[in-house]
């Protein structure tokens, strides 16, 4: 096992935070991507071919693919 000191190791630390910060954005790009997708109209975040639509029960579908966003109305 290697022991790291001194600048080395800040260089080696500093190489890994940016690594977990760009994976952090991405994944908080993907959420906010599939965030916006649970609206009436909106591209299917599954097949990206057909727009959502309401169903019988006020839920979000996609007729292609039959992708469901159940929403909760109250």
């Amino acid at each position: 096992m290697y022991c790291l000191t001194g600048r080395l190791r800040e260089k080696t630390m500093g190489i890994w935070d940016e690594i977990i910060n760009s994976n952090n954005q991405e994944h908080t790009r993907q959420n906010e991507e599939d965030s916006s997708c649970s609206e009436f109209g909106a591209i299917c975040p599954l097949c990206r071919t057909a727009n959502l639509e309401y169903d019988g029960k006020l839920n979000l579908v996609c007729p292609a693919c039959s992708y469901e966003a159940a929403t909760g109305f109250t």
